[in-house]
């Protein structure tokens, strides 16, 4: 059509929509990713599946959290293919069976500028501070419903300088890789002396003080007009306008 936007093409946005593909994707790159395989409704569960619990099942194309809760992470194969069967019945989709990664939460916001990637300063999500019982990751009721009050959040994140610098070349290539567009998100866990990118939103949310990347733009000190007009620019860069 014609029309000028901002972020990443339709196809990029097809990939990483797709939990499987994304990983795919960043496998064949040497990127790192917990292993993981798909089942889809109406198939059954490998019941000789090679991977090591516990694991964690999600739908396969949604965001924001939907579909995870604390029956999500499952250390059985049992409970496996409940937690399977739960999302086919409610979200009609295949659902992506990873290991676990009990670690640091790390998210990393990129913006593009100049024709370069850069990386804003890695926020690390510390779920320590939930009451006791609750799940130490980004559940539906985690992060919807009022838990997130107990998150604490530190900007730098912290982390080995060495790990940090893996995480954030890694993070640009996988941008690069993947054919993302003036800014993007990814959610990365750190586990010893390795990182597994989980997750990468095409088009993350810019809503002022709540969402992830703009709490990282302020830690840049960035305002979230400065962030706004970055995307802008990148968008109008690209574009020739």
């Amino acid at each position: 059509m014609g029309v000028p936007y901002t972020a990443a093409p339709a196809m990029t946005h097809a990939i990483c929509i797709d939990k499987a593909v994304t990983k795919s994707v960043l496998m064949s790159h040497g990127l790192g990713t917990a292993r993981f395989f798909v089942v889809h409704p109406g198939e059954r569960v490998p019941e000789d599946h090679s991977l090591d619990y516990p694991l964690i099942v999600k739908p396969l194309h949604e965001g924001s959290s939907k579909g995870l809760r604390k029956e999500s992470v499952v250390k059985n194969l049992e409970s496996l293919k409940n937690a399977v069967k739960w999302i086919h019945e409610n979200f009609k989709e295949g659902a992506l069976v990873e290991e676990f990664i009990e670690g640091t939460e790390v998210t990393v916001g990129l913006l593009e500028a100049e024709g370069d990637v850069r990386v804003l300063p890695l926020l690390e999500i510390d779920f320590s501070g939930l009451p006791e019982g609750v799940e130490r990751f980004y559940s539906d009721r985690v992060k919807n419903q009022g838990l997130d009050v107990y998150i604490k959040y530190h900007a730098p994140a912290r982390l080995p300088e060495k790990m940090y610098r893996t995480v954030e070349e890694a993070a640009k290539r996988a941008f690069r890789i993947l054919g993302l567009r003036d800014y993007a998100r990814m959610d990365v866990r750190i586990k010893e002396d390795k990182y597994y990118i989980l997750d990468v939103n095409s088009l993350p949310l810019l809503v002022p003080e709540y969402s992830d990347i703009t709490k990282m733009a302020k830690a840049a000190g960035m305002s979230y007009d400065d962030l706004v007009l970055s995307i802008i620019r990148s968008a109008r860069r690209r574009y020739g306008i």
